[in-house]
C-alpha cells in the first residue's frame, strides 16, 4: 500500500513542471548484515531534481503540498471503489449461499414465490444501504 500510494504522490508530482523525479527506494528491500528490517519505520523515497539545479525550497513546498492533497484525494478514490466492490463480492457470496440453503432439504416445504421473496429481501436486510439515496 504504501508503495502504491508513494507512486501516486510520485506521478503527481511528475506532473510539476521544473522536475526531474527519481526511482522510489524502498529501504526495507535493501541488504546488509548491519541493517535491522524494522519495516515500521522503513520511508520510501524518491529524488527530486529541478531542471536548474538550484533550490527552490518555497515553490517545491507548493508543489509538493498541491501533489499531497491531489494524491490523498485519489488515494481516497481508490480506496472507496475497493470498499465497494469488497462489500458487493460480499453481497454476492452472502447470496449465493443463501441460495444453497434454501435449496437444502430443510426448506423443501417452502414454496417457489417465498424462496424468491427471501432471495430479494434477506440480502436487502443483511446488507442495507448507508447514505443518502438520491
Amino acid at each position: 500500500l504504501a508503495e502504491r500510494y508513494c507512486a501516486a504522490l510520485k506521478g503527481q508530482l511528475g506532473c510539476r513542471a521544473g522536475y526531474s523525479l527519481g526511482q522510489i527506494e524502498d529501504a526495507s528491500r535493501v541488504e546488509g548484515t548491519r541493517r535491522k528490517r524494522d519495516l515500521e519505520s522503513t520511508f520510501l523515497s524518491f529524488a527530486i531534481t529541478t531542471g536548474d539545479g538550484r533550490f527552490h525550497d518555497a515553490r517545491m513546498q507548493e508543489d509538493f503540498r498541491l501533489a499531497f492533497l491531489r494524491a490523498g484525494q485519489a488515494w481516497d478514490q481508490v480506496e472507496a471503489r475497493a470498499q465497494a466492490q469488497r462489500r458487493k463480492d460480499r453481497e454476492e457470496e452472502f447470496r449465493r449461499q443463501l441460495t444453497r440453503l434454501l435449496e437444502g432439504s430443510a426448506y423443501e416445504g417452502l414454496d417457489a414465490a417465498t424462496k424468491e421473496r427471501l432471495l430479494a429481501e434477506v440480502p436487502a436486510l443483511a446488507f442495507a444501504r448507508r447514505g443518502i439515496g438520491l
